[in-house]
């Protein structure tokens, strides 16, 4: 009798064991989980501060490329010679071609803003079913939202990177012409 009251003893204490040991586990995944959520949320707002900035950034060089006096002497201007036909003709190409990229690049940027579909923790955590469940199980069901929402924002992120990606190659585009504009405004 004692030993089958020490084997139940030593089956108790070896579940308690396993138990506390899965709590641990479960609070590290929970705490890795947590800051992978922090992370995706502090990149997208560093994301967004970025684009917010591009497309202030572009909405300037369009404000100092729309210059009224640069466009109505290219409309008006004296042709002389072939030589000056062909540099007039190019910068005025390259007017037109830096105009659309920049407001392509702003387009760009404002999609990066725009797609926002970051998933955060849901309301009905506060629910009963959550509070009044064993803490194992409430942990469980914590862990299975934040991995939901990790696949949903990573996604999210990844296509606010690659529209921003893109903004960056048209804004270096755009300083190139730009910066063609600006010698050819010097013949």
């Amino acid at each position: 009798m004692k030993k089958k009251i020490k084997n139940k003893v030593r089956n108790e204490t070896k579940k308690e064991l396993a138990r506390k040991d899965l709590n641990k586990n479960l609070d590290l995944i929970l705490d890795i989980m947590k800051n992978g959520y922090n992370q995706h949320y502090e990149r997208t707002q560093s994301l967004d501060s970025k684009s917010g900035f591009f497309v202030a950034f572009h909405a300037a060089l369009i404000a100092f490329v729309l210059d009224f006096e640069t466009i109505n002497k290219m409309i008006h201007n004296d042709i002389e010679s072939m030589p000056q036909i062909v540099i007039t003709v190019a910068a005025t190409i390259i007017f037109v071609l830096l105009l659309l990229v920049a407001i392509a690049a702003i387009v760009t940027f404002m999609c990066s803003l725009i797609s926002r579909n970051i998933k955060y923790i849901p309301e009905a955590i506060c629910a009963e079913v959550y509070y009044n469940s064993d803490n194992i199980d409430f942990k469980k069901r914590l862990l299975e939202g934040y991995k939901d929402i990790a696949r949903n924002n990573e996604e999210v992120l990844k296509k606010k990177h690659r529209s921003f990606n893109l903004g960056v190659a048209l804004t270096i585009a755009e300083i190139v012409l730009w910066c063609i504009s600006i010698i050819f405004k010097l013949f």
